[in-house]
């Protein structure tokens, strides 16, 4: 399936909002006649299926994961994101790809790898994406980190119930801070009727799932 904003979709980007994004998610689902998949989820991704899960609950299976989601950012993750958005307006995809790599990593993963593999690492995620795409998800999709948004973390928080969710944090996430992802896990388990386990990854940074790989 083609999601919008990526860099060879012929999709149209503008006004690509977890809305429209969800529509399209479900668009998939019924195409591929899914019958209540289970939710997994990572960054971005992650509130998706939280944004998709809490508006549809009737098209979702009863466990949803997320990693590299939180309550909040904090306001590091904002400076950060910040700064992509600040790049790609300027088209710069590879600034924005080597602050990715920097602020994404653990200090540790990234002192296990030499300058060589980094640079390498990093011209593969400038040269897979469209900087004027990218930036149309993140201005779009990012409105919705409001407080006041319908499918802003704290409202699916407060809203979501009767499922099984897992909750991943990484110790030195900068991006979605671990505290913030703790305080999801606590604002999920006030409904009783959901089953919340949260699971800290100490040592690793935000992109957990390709640390671990």
């Amino acid at each position: 399936p083609e999601f919008r904003c990526q860099k060879e979709t012929d999709l149209l980007t503008k006004n690509a909002t977890l809305d429209v994004i969800c529509s399209d998610l479900e668009s998939f689902i019924r195409e591929v006649n899914a019958s209540k998949p289970h939710m997994l989820g990572f960054s971005f991704g992650g509130r998706v299926a939280l944004a998709f899960a809490n508006s549809r609950p009737h098209l979702v299976g009863d466990k949803i994961s997320l990693t590299g989601v939180s309550w909040g950012r904090g306001g590091l993750g904002d400076l950060i994101i910040e700064g992509w958005r600040d790049c790609l307006r300027k088209g710069d995809m590879r600034s924005t790809a080597w602050s990715f790599v920097v602020n994404g990593y653990s200090r540790r993963f990234l002192e296990k790898h030499d300058v060589k593999w980094l640079r390498n690492h990093v011209d593969v995620i400038a040269g897979s994406a469209d900087p004027l795409k990218l930036l149309d998800l993140m201005e779009y999709s990012h409105i919705d980190d409001l407080q006041n948004s319908r499918h802003s973390v704290e409202k699916a928080a407060q809203t979501l119930s009767g499922k099984k969710i897992q909750i991943c944090a990484a110790e030195e996430d900068r991006i979605a801070c671990a505290e913030g992802a703790l305080r999801l896990h606590e604002a999920l388990t006030k409904d009783d009727r959901n089953n919340c386990d949260y699971e800290l990854f100490k040592g690793t940074g935000h992109l957990l799932p390709f640390e671990l790989a």
